[in-house]
């Protein structure tokens, strides 16, 4: 619950800053963190931590994979 949360308000604190203050990187059209690759990232591999360790290595390889392809997506998408 409490990484939800911590990552919530990251996400947030990075929204708020570029579009009340207009903070965030130019060169990068960085406007925040994606909430999308967030949750993924914050869910996935809790959710899976309760297997076995071989498959919980690769399982967490695949929810850390899921939260990359979101992220580049979410990039693709905004550029």
């Amino acid at each position: 619950m409490g990484s939800f949360g911590i990552t919530g308000a990251i996400v947030s604190a990075s929204k708020l800053a570029f579009m009340g203050w207009g903070i965030g990187i130019r060169e990068l059209d960085f406007t925040g963190f994606s909430g999308h690759s967030a949750l993924f990232a914050a869910f996935w591999p809790i959710f899976y931590g309760s297997f076995a360790c071989v498959v919980l290595t690769v399982r967490v390889a695949v929810a850390v994979g899921l939260a990359l392809v979101t992220a580049f997506m979410r990039l693709a998408l905004i550029r």
